[in-house]
């Protein structure tokens, strides 16, 4: 059995080497919504984690509920991922305490963030839905570099994060040991106001490659 998950909301992203910075607004409609929440999902048909802990709780089943926004590890072997969540979002209302949910769906492992739900649909503004901004933090770093995976649990623990909304704009900056990500954007528009990696305005360039050499170079010499 194959599950496809469709994708309803817009995503922005700052990037730099092992680490994004990602934001998630939904598709603004009007209607009545019961539920609304931001996925990341991982196939395991194949491979299992070896190790998943949800802030200092160990999650052994692969199923976990929380009410608490923690950082979420994954030892996967050779790499350690981490997920933490950003849970920025206007107009809170939870049915349950499951602001963060771990779970499988079939071939999947799902770790979801609940920005909004409710035991029946209630009708939603444009502006109440394109209000609820999620999104996370994705970190993904060689086991080497660490000590141990309890070494690189602390080390995500200790990441500080600043999520700030005001006057429609959203302003979040990420640091953590050698790399601060920034941005600003307003989840009426499609592009960010800035974005800086350790403080440095984000380029344009659509495409870089570097340590490659131009093969007609040997040609202009000639």
């Amino acid at each position: 059995m194959v599950i496809n998950f469709d994708d309803a909301g817009e995503i922005r992203t700052v990037q730099h080497e092992g680490a994004a910075l990602v934001f998630y607004n939904p598709l603004p409609h009007n209607g009545n919504v019961k539920r609304i929440r931001t996925g990341v999902f991982r196939p395991i048909t194949f491979n299992r984690p070896v190790e998943l802990w949800a802030g200092e709780a160990k999650v052994p089943t692969l199923n976990y509920m929380g009410e608490k926004s923690v950082p979420i590890a994954i030892n996967e072997g050779t790499v350690y991922v981490g997920i933490i969540p950003l849970m920025l979002f206007t107009g809170l209302q939870q049915a349950r305490k499951a602001n963060i949910q771990i779970q499988t769906y079939t071939d999947q492992l799902a770790v979801l963030f609940s920005s909004f739900e409710v035991w029946s649909p209630e009708a939603r503004t444009y502006s109440q839905i394109l209000g609820f901004s999620t999104g996370f933090v994705f970190e993904i770093q060689a086991a080497s570099d660490f000590e141990s995976f309890a070494a690189f649990r602390t080390w995500l623990a200790n990441a500080e994060i600043a999520d700030d909304y005001y006057a429609d704009m959203r302003t979040t900056t990420y640091r953590r040991n050698g790399l601060t990500l920034s941005a600003c954007y307003s989840p009426y528009q499609s592009v960010f106001r800035y974005a800086t990696v350790n403080g440095k305005q984000v380029g344009n360039d659509p495409l870089v490659i570097t340590g490659l050499p131009d093969p007609g170079c040997a040609l202009l010499r000639k």
